[in-house]
């Protein structure tokens, strides 16, 4: 998800295309049309830098205080559902 796999590049970009327009659409159902470019590509980056704080151990500090990377994501999805009851 977070980096390009070897082989055909060309394949990647179609497959990563389809998936893309299925995650818009999901986000688009839970922000609105307007916000769901914004608000998918917050997720994408988001995940992201979660991952990349439990792969290399930094969350299991104690400075984080025993968050796990399934509650900073689920508190980042609740923050953006309640963007929606708030517009």
């Amino acid at each position: 998800m977070f980096s390009n796999p070897p082989g055909d590049p060309t394949a990647l970009a179609r497959a990563a295309q389809r998936s893309q327009t299925e995650f818009l659409t999901v986000v688009a159902d839970l922000v609105g049309e307007q916000d769901a470019r914004r608000y998918a590509a917050l997720l994408i980056s988001s995940a992201n830098g979660i991952a990349g704080l439990a792969a290399s151990g930094q969350l299991t500090d104690p400075k984080w205080g025993g968050v796990s990377a399934e509650d900073l994501t689920d508190t980042l999805v609740d923050m953006i559902a309640g963007k929606r009851r708030h517009t």
